[in-house]
C-alpha cells in the first residue's frame, strides 16, 4: 500500500479521479480515501495546512496502516535563481525546518547550534535537516525527468524548506535560500518527514511550483497548473510502482 498525502483537496483532484473502487474510512480525526490506481492499493489523506496538521495526519495514518512508502505532494514556492519556473517540479533530497532555532543579533542559530535535536531514529539525532530515502529519490528522479522533459518542464532536485511563515518578499526568500541552499518551500514537508523517520517509512516528496518567492503578488501565481503537474508526476510513479519500489 502507498500512502498519498497532500495538504488540501485542491491538490488531489486528478489523483482522486484516477482512483477506482474507492471507500472512505476514519483515520484518527481524519477522513481517509482508500482505492486503487493501476492495481496499486492507495490510501489518500488530506493533512491540512501547516506543520502541526501535517504531523498529526501522518501520525494517524502510520499508526494504523503500514505503507511501503509515503508520497507527499502539492504546491510549493520556488526560491529565485534555482532554475524553476511556475509549472515546473521540485523533488526533495532532504527536508529542512526553516524556522526552528533562534534569531540573534549575529544571525540565525539552528537547533544543532543551540544543542537540541528535534527527533531521533536508531540512535541518530536529527536537528533541522531531515534526510529522505535516497534510493527512492534517485529512482523517482530518473523517471520524472523522462516524463517531464518532453513536456518542456524542468525537474529540480534539492533540499526543501518547511516554514510557518511563507516568504512573501524577495528579501526573505533570498535569506532562507542562502541559509538552507533550498530549492523551494512549503508548510508541511519537514513535519511529515519527521514522523516518517520515527516510523521508519520511506518518504518521497515532490511539489509543483505555483509561485516564486518574490514580493507577494497572487496574480502571478498558478496553483491549478502546479497542482496538476504534481499529480501527473504522482500518477506516473504509481502507474510504474512495481519498478519504482525496487529502490526500497
Amino acid at each position: 500500500m502507498i500512502a498519498l498525502l497532500a495538504a488540501t483537496e485542491i491538490e488531489t483532484a486528478l489523483v482522486r479521479e484516477a482512483m477506482t473502487g474507492t471507500a472512505t474510512a476514519r483515520c484518527g480525526r481524519f477522513d481517509l480515501t482508500k482505492g486503487r490506481i493501476s492495481g496499486q492499493l492507495i490510501s489518500l489523506l488530506h493533512t491540512g495546512i501547516g506543520k502541526v496538521n501535517a504531523a498529526l495526519a501522518t501520525e494517524a495514518i502510520l499508526s494504523q496502516r503500514k505503507p511501503t512508502a509515503v508520497i507527499l505532494f502539492g504546491c510549493g514556492g520556488a526560491y529565485l535563481d534555482r532554475g524553476l519556473q511556475i509549472g515546473d517540479v521540485a523533488l526533495a533530497t532532504e527536508e529542512i525546518y526553516g524556522d526552528e532555532g533562534v534569531v540573534t543579533p549575529d544571525g540565525f542559530l539552528d537547533m544543532q547550534k543551540i544543542g537540541f535535536p528535534l527527533c531521533s531514529n536508531d540512535d541518530v539525532s536529527f536537528y533541522n535537516h531531515l534526510p529522505l530515502h535516497q534510493e527512492l529519490h534517485a529512482e523517482a528522479r530518473a523517471r520524472l525527468r523522462a516524463f517531464l522533459s518532453p513536456q518542456g518542464k524542468s525537474l529540480a532536485p534539492g533540499p526543501f524548506v518547511t516554514v510557518s511563515s511563507c516568504s512573501g518578499t524577495a528579501e526573505l526568500g533570498r535569506i532562507l535560500a542562502e541559509r538552507t541552499e533550498g530549492v523551494c518551500e512549503s508548510m508541511e514537508g519537514a513535519a511529515v518527514n519527521h514522523v516518517c523517520l520515527q516510523y521508519g517509512v520511506p518518504l518521497l516528496e515532490l511539489r509543483g511550483i505555483s509561485n516564486l518567492t518574490e514580493d507577494r503578488d497572487p496574480e502571478r501565481w498558478d496553483i491549478p497548473a502546479a497542482s496538476d503537474i504534481a499529480q501527473q508526476c504522482v500518477l506516473e510513479l504509481v502507474n510504474d510502482w512495481a519498478n519504482v519500489e525496487k529502490a526500497l
